[in-house]
């Protein structure tokens, strides 16, 4: 019996039952539930015991063999030193001659580039794997800790006077929702927000976890989405509209959760101290607001309303928002987030910083606090920002970091506590 590769497209056959598919990917038969669930928005049938010849059928990665998979990887990284990245691909562990990772805690994806050394016939697992479209399953650690789990979706090779060298590009899972668009039912009346998270991100295979005790809110009247629509957008807008994030974990899994704006902050940056040379700010007054409005999605006069006023800007500005989905006596919320959201886009803040590792010895992370002490950024007093995202960087200059900041009202709907009031 011809095996199938989990993580791709199987198109039925003849004789073939979703038993005789899932024995073939996973070489257990009783595995079926884990196909039917994936595709059920998808394929023709409406019964798992009936499935059409033709009929194409995503299969996912087994979520329990992959935690065995990580298990067993995790393992062997174990007496890495804390200073070196490894790429693993497939089984095959590569040391890259340059990488970049970046973890985002609010656009879903973890990705990961990096370039090795490649010898055809070496190895030929690795030669498999690296065949243009295959998506094989790709790890990156920093030490022994795992920092992107996903797939290689790209691999691009040259010939050069240098030697053969192939450029690698991977991502986690959530690329897939992030790239496509939402499949049916594009509206849902009477659902919970996890409900409709874990609806749309079924026929991609993936799980959702939820972190302990964030508050998703009660059922959404209504939510809308449409054909042309990205699916990641449309549950990152959702998910904002209550306060949560939707990003991914390390392993690869989907997960809901919420800024970590009450963390203790883990040390500071002051500026010319300890390899931190440079102070990048962005501070666009066009991308901010004095007045959000927000309107709900009923027609007409009848619309709900509300609004949220930004008393730093002294400007006439307005912002109108079309919310959709549609929650009692929840307008008002709606309204208070988005102004806090703007200052994502409105205040960038960039600052590379020799080395992988936070002040307190961890390695820097997303979704932590940090603090700013910088006459270039007019913060010469210090202030709490939270990590956005974080590059971690190897190339021929060495070992460094990028951190992000942005205010951390951003992510609660709370008046943002603004630094730099005279």
């Amino acid at each position: 019996m011809s095996s199938i590769t989990p993580g791709t497209i199987y198109t039925a056959k003849t004789g073939d039952t979703l038993s005789i598919i899932a024995q073939k990917a996973y070489g257990d038969a009783t595995k079926w539930p884990i196909i039917w669930k994936a595709n059920q928005s998808s394929t023709k049938s409406t019964d798992p015991d009936i499935i059409f010849v033709g009929d194409k059928f995503f299969i996912p990665i087994d979520p329990l063999a992959e935690i065995s998979r990580i298990t067993s990887i995790k393992s062997s990284m174990s007496t890495k030193p804390d200073d070196e990245i490894t790429v693993v691909i497939g089984e095959v562990e590569l040391k890259p001659l340059s990488a970049r990772i970046i973890r985002n805690m609010d656009d879903g994806i973890f990705a990961w580039a990096a370039n090795i050394k490649w010898n055809p016939g070496d190895n030929l697992n690795l030669d498999n794997n690296l065949l243009p479209f295959t998506y094989p399953v790709a790890s990156v650690f920093i030490g022994k800790t795992l920092i992107v789990n996903g797939f290689l979706y790209s691999s691009n090779p040259s010939l050069t006077i240098k030697g053969r060298i192939v450029q690698l590009s991977g991502y986690s899972p959530m690329a897939d929702v992030v790239d496509s668009m939402v499949k049916p039912p594009y509206e849902e009346n009477r659902v919970a927000l996890v409900s409709r998270i874990k609806s749309v991100l079924s026929p991609f295979g993936m799980n959702l976890q939820i972190k302990q005790g964030i508050d998703t809110g009660g059922e959404c009247r209504r939510v809308t989405g449409s054909p042309t629509e990205k699916a990641f957008r449309h549950l990152s807008f959702l998910a904002s509209q209550r306060g949560v994030l939707l990003t991914s974990t390390p392993e690869g899994a989907a997960l809901l959760t919420q800024a970590n704006v009450d963390g203790q902050s883990v040390g500071s940056i002051i500026e010319g101290e300890h390899g931190a040379q440079e102070f990048i700010g962005e501070f666009d007054g066009r991308k901010v607001f004095s007045t959000y409005k927000a309107i709900g999605q009923s027609p007409g006069r009848h619309a709900k309303t509300a609004i949220a006023k930004n008393e730093n800007i002294p400007r006439s500005r307005f912002f109108t928002f079309v919310a959709n989905e549609t929650i009692s006596g929840e307008m008002q919320g709606l309204a208070n987030w988005r102004r806090s959201k703007q200052f994502a886009e409105t205040v960038k803040i960039r600052i590379p910083i020799q080395g992988w590792y936070a002040p307190n010895g961890e390695l820097w992370s997303e979704n932590t606090m940090v603090t700013i002490v910088s006459k270039t950024l007019f913060l010469p007093d210090g202030f709490d920002f939270l990590i956005r995202s974080v590059e971690f960087i190897l190339d021929g200059s060495g070992k460094h970091s990028v951190l992000t900041l942005v205010l951390p009202e951003v992510y609660t709907g709370e008046e943002i506590n603004y630094p730099w009031s005279i």
